[in-house]
């Protein structure tokens, strides 16, 4: 179960929020054509829609994908020499400060091999070794949906609060978050917890 399953059960578990496609999706929908398998550029456009959306999102917002998502990507591409990291990285800096929580769903052990798996190397280490020093409020995210979400509860709680502040997540004004408790149980009894219906873009495997 990755990411796609896990932004689905906290959208249900928080349907106040709302849930922002990924850059591949929206640049597809804006006509772009992107190369199979994808290049460098076809990475950096996605970072630089991603940083857009990040920009245009608004307040309790569930992103699909951030950028920290194409660096690894760009750095895991066999030209990703080509890219200059140091030049993109205040850009990228900006833009990932105004999220409360990143939740990392990696690969399972084992089953993955070559660019999926260098990919996943590398969000590691960006998200949890913090490689290029973002300083994100990042979690691990592992086991079953309701255990996931309930992690991502304790992580993004503030000490003392009654509600949360999500990643993929943005909680910067107004407005009540349903009964966060309540949701994370109700998530982890839901019968089709595992199977929810969400598409994911097409990116190489």
């Amino acid at each position: 179960m990755g990411k796609s399953t896990l932004v689905a059960d906290l959208a249900q578990a928080l349907p106040g929020h709302t849930v922002v496609v990924e850059p591949y999706v929206a640049l597809v929908e804006e006509g772009h054509s992107f190369a199979d398998p994808p290049t460098v550029e076809d990475f950096e456009a996605q970072l630089v829609r991603s940083i857009e959306m990040l920009g245009e999102g608004g307040a309790d917002v569930l992103f699909e994908r951030c950028p920290v998502d194409f660096l690894a990507y760009i750095a895991a591409h066999e030209d990703g020499g080509t890219f200059d990291l140091r030049a993109w990285l205040p850009r990228v800096r900006a833009a990932v400060s105004t999220l409360d929580l990143v939740a990392y769903a990696p690969l399972e052990a084992g089953r993955h091999r070559g660019f999926r798996a260098r990919v996943d190397d590398q969000l590691r280490e960006i998200l949890v070794g913090d490689a290029h020093g973002l300083g994100l409020n990042a979690v691990e995210v592992a086991g079953e949906p309701g255990a996931r979400v309930a992690l991502c509860w304790r992580t993004s709680a503030a000490p003392g609060a009654d509600q949360p502040f999500w990643l993929a997540s943005r909680r910067r004004g107004g407005g009540r978050v349903p009964s966060g408790e309540e949701q994370v149980r109700r998530i982890a009894r839901r019968p089709d917890s595992g199977r929810p219906t969400c598409a994911r873009s097409p990116l190489p495997s």
